[in-house]
């Protein structure tokens, strides 16, 4: 039995590198948020878990609102900082809740206060953890993309459980798209291009082959208004 604690961030630090390229920032916030979170929780309980200071944005400026933001998938998902507060809460929902963890109250209180949840076991009320289910389960079942591990189609229908959590945490940290490949981008060299590209060439010589038959016929028409008509001829006045 562990008891956990929070503390609230104002900025986390990204500084990961790929193959000699920095990743943006904006990148890294969603990808730890959404793939790295659970699992740095629950391998991590001496660590207070951590809170953006500006997270649970619901647009609302005077207040922000973790109850009503993650309760909502849109807003959940509106922002990375967002989802990082939501994640966080449902991982310790789930630990503390029906769960073996406690949680310092003293603590709880003063984030409820901040960023108004309530208490942890009534945050994990919200089903948080189905509505990323349901995004990864959407992002990975496409078979253009490729389709989902084994390890995630155990969670296509079956929650998330105190059981299961720290299995949970380590398919998301993981690839949980198989074979999965850019494909062929149908906006870019579909049939439907390919038919649209040939339409705009006959308009193109239908409108050309127009053009030319008006011109000549101008042309042709124009002339037989110049040729002068024939005239009566008038007699020599000879002397």
């Amino acid at each position: 039995m562990v008891e956990r604690k929070f503390q609230v961030i104002d900025k986390y630090e990204f500084n990961r590198i790929y193959h000699g390229i920095a990743i943006s920032e904006q990148w890294q916030a969603w990808e730890t948020a959404h793939f790295f979170r659970v699992k740095s929780i629950i391998e991590n309980p001496t660590v207070g878990a951590r809170l953006i200071s500006y997270g649970c944005n619901n647009g609302d400026g005077s207040s922000l609102n973790c109850t009503k933001t993650c309760s909502n998938a849109t807003l959940m998902y509106s922002s990375p900082e967002n989802l990082w507060n939501c994640m966080t809460l449902a991982t310790l929902g789930m630990l503390v809740g029906p769960g073996n963890d406690t949680i310092d109250r003293e603590s709880e209180k003063k984030m409820d206060e901040k960023f108004h949840f309530g208490t942890v076991e009534k945050f994990n009320s919200l089903n948080v953890f189905r509505k990323v289910r349901d995004c990864a389960w959407a992002s990975c079942s496409d078979s253009t993309y490729g389709s989902c591990t084994s390890s995630l189609q155990g969670f296509k229908c079956g929650p998330v459980s105190p059981n299961n959590i720290a299995k949970f945490g380590r398919v998301m940290a993981k690839p949980y798209c198989q074979a999965a490949s850019a494909g062929i981008d149908l906006d870019i060299a579909g049939q439907g291009i390919v038919t649209a590209y040939v339409i705009q060439l006959v308009l193109v010589l239908f409108l050309g082959l127009c053009f030319k038959l008006t011109t000549s016929w101008i042309r042709t028409f124009s002339k037989g208004l110049c040729i002068p008509r024939d005239m009566p001829k008038v007699a020599d006045n000879t002397v």
